[in-house]
């Protein structure tokens, strides 16, 4: 499994506003005093950073803190867990109530509500099913009903947090 990286362009924005672009690029997670080193280092005397650029599963505003960044690349060890991180972001969560939430995501990776449907019934989600009634299954009603039931299909797989 991936490791998920954030990278941000970290640029001094008293720099910028005299239109010369002094920035640097930095990969997260990394030491907190490392990280307010190479800050340090693109501010020099001048005060305020703004982020400019970012390469990252979500959106990542111009003035979030790096620190906070740095802690959600510390917790999201890898590519589900980002997943499950960025569906509560794509939700309307903030940054902390996603962090404090994403492992109640259940997230099937590139799975269709049907598939979902196929497994719970699989796994007896609908209690025994005898193999000679399973031919007349619905998956499609059921996937209906997981859609209804506050299951989502994305892109990436199905999601599903019981708020």
């Amino acid at each position: 499994m991936n490791t998920p990286e954030i990278k941000i362009y970290v640029a001094n924005l008293a720099q910028y506003n005299q239109g010369i672009l002094k920035g640097d690029w930095l990969t997260l997670p990394m030491q907190e005093d490392e990280l307010q080193a190479k800050i340090n280092k693109v501010l020099g005397t001048d005060e305020g950073y703004a982020i400019h650029d970012y390469s990252a599963s979500f959106h990542i505003g111009e003035y979030t803190s790096v620190f906070e960044l740095n802690n959600i690349a510390e917790i999201i060890k890898d590519d589900n867990s980002m997943a499950q991180f960025c569906h509560l972001i794509n939700e309307g969560y903030s940054i902390e109530q996603a962090l404090e939430k994403y492992e109640d995501v259940i997230y099937y990776a590139d799975m269709t509500l049907r598939d979902v449907a196929e497994e719970l019934v699989e796994e007896g989600h609908y209690g025994e099913i005898p193999e000679k009634l399973q031919y007349f299954i619905d998956y499609d009603a059921i996937a209906q009903s997981l859609d209804n039931e506050g299951y989502a299909e994305t892109s990436k797989g199905v999601f599903f947090y019981n708020t």
